[in-house]
């Protein structure tokens, strides 16, 4: 099955976030399957047989603690919206994230999302220890964090986490990857490393649900309509 392409915010984004930098610089059929309810998020592989993406948004504590942006795209058209796997969805409704450069572009595109409300690409905490110190001991002029040319550590936490739908092991496992020789030898990533972005990951009950079942749902569903 092919997603089609949704352009979540009207008029298009494309054109505000140029306006902005010139100001700042088929359905799956599961029918006959049994439908068992979630005791709890910490919920084991025999546990989630059989489960549809419909039974993961019926649960309330996943209604409630999803991001705002999903829960609108969600419930603009529930009937519908409800088959779609919660990983395809995540990656579907922040795909926008594609067109910033950094953190103050993604607080731009996405004003009415909590989770993005204290986004900063200057780190809030001046660090001594851990990642952002030790970036900032190693950095010269002309080589860049990232292999890709890349150099704000918080821009590449974000996308991890709502491009990717990562957990905090896994990105730092892609970071080890990711880095340039450069810096090889940086310490992991920690949650105060985030905090210091104003990076938040989606409530807890919510985000231990979704990535449990990130891979039970191996197929693209196709949304009857685009969000108004």
């Amino acid at each position: 099955m092919n997603i089609q392409k949704i352009n979540l915010f009207t008029p298009n984004n494309k054109v505000h976030l140029q306006e902005h930098k010139n100001k700042t610089q088929p359905q799956p059929r599961f029918s006959n399957l049994p439908m068992m309810a979630y005791r709890d998020y910490n919920i084991s592989f025999g546990e989630r047989l059989f489960r549809t993406p419909a039974n993961f948004f019926e649960q309330d504590f996943n209604r409630q603690n999803m991001p705002l942006t999903m829960k609108k795209y969600l419930f603009s058209d529930y009937e519908d919206r409800q088959n779609m796997p919660p990983i395809q969805m995540l990656k579907l409704v922040f795909d926008d994230i594609n067109l910033a450069k950094n953190l103050d572009e993604v607080q731009y595109l996405y004003p009415e999302e909590p989770l993005f409300e204290k986004l900063s690409d200057e780190p809030k905490i001046k660090a001594r220890t851990g990642v952002i110190a030790e970036i900032e001991m190693m950095r010269e002029e002309g080589k860049t964090l990232f292999k890709n040319g890349q150099d704000n550590l918080g821009f590449y936490i974000l996308k991890k986490i709502y491009l990717e739908g990562k957990s905090l092991k896994e990105i730092n496992n892609d970071f080890k990857k990711d880095i340039s020789v450069h810096y090889n030898g940086l310490s992991s990533i920690q949650y105060d490393t985030l905090a210091a972005y104003g990076i938040r990951f989606p409530k807890n009950s919510f985000w231990k649900s979704f990535l449990a079942t990130r891979q039970d749902f191996p197929y693209t569903y196709k949304p009857r309509k685009p969000i108004e």
